[in-house]
């Protein structure tokens, strides 16, 4: 069994929910939906992608990754988050202001056995027509590294919702793959 914890920060459906998936089968409970169900896991995707309102967005070109501390990204995240007041590259002050500016949702789903540690996470900021926006936790080879000693480092790069919908499609085999040791 793979449990889908399922967190939307910003958007129409706020609260935590929860997947639980078994074979071809999957509970669900999620922010914003009627009480518990179950349903087939192959429309499991659907469903997250409904919750969170993926859809056509523009691909925005960002220079690189934007790394900083993962406190810093909380604080430019949070609702009510103005125009960025930290040093960034450049290129980054004007984006982060419409990623900003035109955040519609923010989620974060995480995947993993039963019980168990998370093995795989996805955390998206969707900025309608400021683009799809992908955090993450830092590249391995900078992990180690702290900036003004202001805790782990996180990353925020561009993404389009082909590579989310190909990430939440995954999870409509998720329990099937776990069982045969994939």
């Amino acid at each position: 069994m793979i449990e889908v914890q399922v967190q939307v920060m910003a958007g129409p459906h706020p609260g935590r929910g929860q997947c639980i998936v078994d074979g071809d089968m999957a509970a669900v409970d999620l922010p914003g939906l009627d009480p518990p169900r179950r349903i087939p896991a192959s429309v499991l995707p659907e469903w997250l992608a409904a919750l969170v309102g993926l859809g056509p967005r523009p691909s925005v070109a960002a220079p690189g990754l934007l790394i900083t501390s993962t406190a810093v990204l909380d604080r430019l995240l949070a609702p009510g988050a103005r125009t960025p007041s930290i040093e960034v590259p450049p290129g980054w002050r004007d984006l982060l202001t419409r990623i900003i500016e035109c955040r519609q949702a923010w989620w974060r789903i995480t995947v993993g056995p039963l019980d168990r540690a998370p093995t795989d996470s996805l955390e998206i900021i969707d900025s309608g027509t400021a683009g799809l926006w992908a955090r993450q936790p830092c590249p391995p080879t900078a992990a180690d590294e702290e900036l003004d000693g202001q805790g782990p480092l996180a990353a925020l790069t561009s993404t389009t919702p082909t590579a989310v919908w190909t990430w939440l499609s995954r999870l409509a085999t998720a329990s099937t793959r776990a069982s045969l040791g994939r």
